[in-house]
């Protein structure tokens, strides 16, 4: 039985920075770089424990942490947002086919057909689905939850992509 799914969507400011947010979060150079900082951190921490005294040569040690946080969830998925709106073709509306030989995204510039296995796999976060490209994983599509929520076609997506992805699981 073949399955066919049609919505629309218009892509928000704050769907790219969420998604950005949350690829950088899953990725793993991000997650061991802000580790490494934070035993930076408590290195110096702890040295300033130990020796009593407010030694204001760590202080740049103790900044680096809160720094990188800022930077790397709120500073990189806003500019990306911005860039992103300034884009006719990243900001208009998008409506995707769905079915068993793929997705089909079409905008007012054009459509693209995307088949499964372009994608490796697909994870869900509070307000987004997010598919990873199978040829680079920093690289995702995007579809917001409301996109689904407005004719109740969030079940039947969810069994779309898990009939064709890793990473979801059926409701």
């Amino acid at each position: 039985m073949s399955q066919r799914l049609t919505f629309q969507f218009t892509p928000a400011k704050k769907d790219y920075a969420q998604a950005v947010r949350a690829l950088g979060l899953r990725d793993r150079r991000t997650g061991l770089t802000l580790g490494v900082m934070c035993l930076v951190t408590a290195f110096a921490v702890y040295s300033l424990l130990m020796e009593g005294s407010a030694d204001l040569r760590f202080l740049p040690f103790l900044l680096v942490v809160p720094l990188a946080v800022v930077y790397l969830l709120l500073w990189v998925p806003a500019r990306v947002a911005r860039q992103a709106m300034k884009d006719h073709r990243l900001s208009s509306e998008q409506t995707w086919h769905i079915d068993d030989e793929g997705i089909r995204v079409s905008l007012p510039t054009g459509e693209t057909r995307l088949p499964w296995g372009a994608f490796a796999r697909i994870f869900e976060t509070k307000s987004q689905y997010l598919l990873l490209y199978a040829a680079n994983r920093r690289l995702v599509q995007f579809v917001p939850k409301r996109a689904l929520a407005v004719a109740g076609q969030e079940p039947d997506f969810r069994a779309l992509m898990c009939s064709h992805l890793k990473g979801l699981k059926e409701a």
